[in-house]
């Protein structure tokens, strides 16, 4: 609803008071319509808000927007000429997944992440800001996108394709949020020896992140044929683990009357 739909609602409401008064009927439906307004409103001020690249949202508040807001003004939101929503970062997620990369550290030495395919450059922004809040500087965050779908960043991202970041920052860890449909990159990833861990944020399996086969090791009627065996992440000596904590947090551009669909999910290398 728009603004100049509220205005229409609020000549109504003073319509109704001007013919009908002090009707237990004419108060009760002012008080619908007034309700209807004062949602909208909320609304379009909690879009207004999650609409700025330097605000992150609780999980409620984002959830409100999804469950509040119709499917026009839900695909409006997500996709916003500036800045195309994948995953709907909020407050609850990058703590739990600071939490989680905190407990994945087990020497004293710098931890190297790399973001690649960072696009805004929003989630490694705040999840090194979450990781200095609890004084884990020894945390060392770069983000990198190929530029090859042309995304300006709200924050600093390094114009480098995944395998020039990769030879250059050797890091321990690699995350990808929301991998191109049917791309797969996955395994350049693993061919990088100092990679101990990648996480992948997204669609999984059966979904549009990433290729069926080579990220996630499933295989389709057509794979049938070539009598597939071995999943390639397993071959190269990675044991894949679903982060349910942090999928509880996670909220995607098409969760809209489809339930909840993107995940988190843990590649590590066997010692």
């Amino acid at each position: 609803m728009n603004e100049l739909e509220i205005k229409q609602l609020q000549q109504i409401i003073e319509e109704i008071e001007k013919t009908v008064k002090n009707t237990e009927q004419a108060q009760r439906h002012i008080k619908y319509l007034q309700n209807i307004i004062n949602r909208t409103e909320d609304i379009n001020h909690s879009i207004k808000k999650c609409s700025d690249p330097n605000y992150l949202p609780t999980y409620n508040e984002a959830e409100f927007i999804l469950n509040n807001t119709n499917y026009e003004q839900w695909s409006n939101f997500i996709n916003q000429q500036d800045s195309i929503i994948y995953e709907f970062l909020n407050q609850d997620y990058i703590n739990a997944l600071a939490s989680y990369i905190k407990n994945r550290k087990n020497n004293s030495k710098e931890y190297k992440i790399l973001e690649a395919g960072a696009g805004n450059g929003r989630l490694t922004h705040f999840l090194r800001k979450k990781l200095n809040e609890i004084n884990l500087n020894e945390f060392d965050l770069i983000a990198t996108d190929s530029g090859s779908w042309n995304i300006n960043p709200d924050f600093p991202v390094e114009n480098i394709c995944i395998n020039d970041a990769l030879n250059k920052y050797n890091p321990d860890m690699v995350i990808f949020s929301w991998m191109p449909y049917q791309e797969d990159f996955t395994q350049t990833i693993r061919d990088c020896a100092s990679v101990n861990e990648y996480i992948l944020i997204g669609k999984t399996d059966f979904g549009c992140c990433g290729d069926m086969w080579l990220t996630w090791g499933i295989q389709s009627y057509k794979d049938e044929i070539n009598n597939y065996k071995i999943k390639p992440y397993i071959k190269d000596g990675f044991i894949r683990t679903d982060l349910a904590k942090l999928e509880q947090h996670q909220i995607c551009r098409t969760d809209k009357g489809r339930g909840r669909q993107s995940k988190t999910v843990s590649f590590k290398r066997e010692k």
